[in-house]
């Protein structure tokens, strides 16, 4: 699975007592000089305290970390470097695009009786019909939609106490084209009344897979899709044993007999992994068999977090590509390119260098940006001749000791 590089993380952190011990003994030798340097790695538990599952693009990392080190490190000075290793989750684009209806399943079920189409003059034929789902008159008052003033009159007299905010989903048959089908709207008491909400779909567990493979929308699993599935079933999720890509395609195929090859189908799932986390997979039937052909990704990340007067902050490299001034600069302007025999011994400026390339970079950076602090990164795109061709390439470089070094 995906989520190797989190679960290691998690595993790590559980084998030592105090896994913060070492820390602290290494800040304390230095908390007397100031500044301190040390590496951290974010456990399950503190992505807890940050009440997100994950790391990702909604819930960035350089947002949430600082108020940590603040409070677990408070000790250390200002210009100390906090290594920080994190999981980073990669979430494909098209999967947030994705329409997952709103079911809400704490939804109070409400059921329309023989005795309550009686009540509202629908008692023939013990349903609603086509000409009750517009406006006319009911109880002698002009109504925008008949159907919803008969459920809000049955509600209004077969819910006692309500209370604001309560949500009923019911349920009625209903006539149209010549033949009856349940049918269900969401309605919630606001103000001290029955009101009519669009913001929920009431549609029953057992359709809601076909009718997300037919509408071409995202599919959640179910408690009972988990339960169809067996061992997923004991908890309701997947986990390290109980694999979605070795049940999932079985289910589907099951239970859409009628795909045809080409259909895609993006599934929401629950997996567990020391704490319940939800993840999306695409999954593609080839005709034969439904196959996941995109999954979320996982990263274990190391960043740098330097403390400031008031907080930490990550130190993350400035992106700069390389102008045709530049190449003047350091009088590469016969091809505009650096070349790979530039990283060897040379002379740059009339000085002896152990790298042609660094001096050159050197003297680009220093000249452009002057007033640089210790620290800083840059991440430098340049044509670069590689023997065959011209290419484009980066180099990463930190400002160390006034020097610009690989970093």
């Amino acid at each position: 699975m995906k989520k190797f590089a989190y679960i290691l993380l998690m595993a790590l952190t559980a084998v030592a007592c105090n896994p913060l011990e070492d820390i602290y003994t290494e800040i304390d030798e230095t908390a007397s000089v100031g500044a301190s340097n040390f590496s951290y790695t974010i456990t399950a538990e503190d992505m807890e305290e940050f009440g997100v599952e994950n790391f990702d693009r909604d819930n960035l990392p350089e947002t949430m970390i600082p108020s940590l080190l603040n409070n677990k490190f408070f000790m250390v000075g200002v210009g100390s470097i906090a290594e920080v290793t994190y999981p980073f989750r990669h979430i494909n684009d098209e999967f947030m695009d994705i329409e997952f209806p709103n079911y809400g399943d704490d939804l109070d079920a409400y059921y329309v009786s023989e005795d309550e189409y009686d009540a509202v003059g629908s008692g023939q034929y013990d349903n609603f019909y086509y000409g009750d789902d517009e406006a006319g008159t009911f109880e002698g008052v002009e109504v925008d939609n008949i159907l919803d003033a008969k459920v809000i009159f049955i509600l209004t007299a077969g819910v006692t106490s309500p209370a604001e905010g309560d949500l009923y989903a019911v349920f009625y048959d209903y006539f149209n084209n010549g033949s009856v089908t349940e049918q269900s709207r969401v309605y919630v008491f606001e103000g001290g009344a029955w009101v009519r909400s669009d913001e929920y779909d009431a549609r029953p567990k057992e359709e809601r897979l076909a009718y997300a493979f037919a509408e071409g929308i995202g599919y959640e699993l179910e408690d009972i899709d988990y339960d169809a599935m067996g061992a997923p079933g004991r908890y309701d999720n997947f986990s390290n044993g109980t694999e979605p890509e070795d049940y999932l395609p079985q289910f589907l195929k099951i239970n859409l007999p009628w795909a045809k090859a080409g259909d895609v189908l993006v599934v929401k799932y629950a997996y567990y992994e020391g704490s319940v986390n939800h993840y999306f997979a695409e999954l593609t039937f080839d005709g034969a068999q439904w196959v996941i052909t995109e999954e979320e990704t996982f990263e274990s990340i190391t960043e740098q977090f330097k403390k400031g007067a008031d907080s930490w902050t990550v130190i993350r490299p400035i992106p700069y590509t390389l102008t045709a001034a530049d190449y003047e600069l350091v009088e590469q302007d016969q091809y505009y390119n650096f070349a790979f025999y530039h990283e060897e011994p040379g002379e740059v400026n009339g000085v002896e260098v152990d790298n042609q390339l660094l001096a050159f970079v050197n003297i680009i950076l220093s000249n452009n940006f002057p007033d640089t602090e210790e620290g800083t990164m840059y991440m430098l795109t340049f044509d670069y001749y590689n023997g065959s061709g011209t290419v484009q390439k980066q180099l990463l470089v930190i400002l160390d000791g006034g020097e610009y070094v690989e970093a």
